[in-house]
């Protein structure tokens, strides 16, 4: 099991996304925007951060810079759609990875795929628990994109 912090300003992303992972007996928390997030994390320990890398306030790269900085033992995982605009969701999953995550997914996420990255980062056995997952995604359609994700 492990403790994991789920930052994404999509309530229909971070239910989905919390489903699965809680059914593989993994502890989420969620937060509806990076700041929230970054106070949580000053206030308990997480294992696994899963970071939207579109959200306002302030965005996703931000978040993992500072967690980075301020818990260099933590995993992070960014997530991205490309945005409010669609744009080439890779190159900014590419930029997450430069500022510090461990592993990117591009939504929609794949529960297969998703179990896997959070097996490996958690040290699980991720075969085990990609192949439990079934088939389709984790994260439901985009956001709107004038509601500013």
């Amino acid at each position: 099991m492990a403790r994991i912090l789920l930052i994404d300003d999509d309530p229909t992303t971070r239910k989905l996304i919390d489903g699965v992972l809680s059914l593989h007996d993994h502890e989420v928390t969620e937060a509806p925007c990076g700041l929230d997030g970054l106070v949580l994390c000053k206030k308990h320990p997480y294992d696994i951060a899963i970071v939207d890398l579109f959200m306002p306030k302030i965005n996703g790269i931000q978040v993992i810079e500072k967690m980075r900085q301020y818990w260099p033992g933590m995993k992070i995982v960014a997530i991205s759609g490309g945005g409010p605009h669609r744009h080439e969701p890779e190159a900014f999953l590419t930029f997450a990875r430069k500022a510090g995550a461990d592993w990117v997914l591009r939504k929609p996420i794949h529960k297969a795929d998703l179990l896997a990255c959070i097996g490996e980062l958690a040290g699980n056995d991720s075969q085990a628990n990609a192949q439990n997952a079934g088939p389709g995604t984790v994260s439901g359609p985009e956001p709107d994109p004038h509601d500013g994700a």
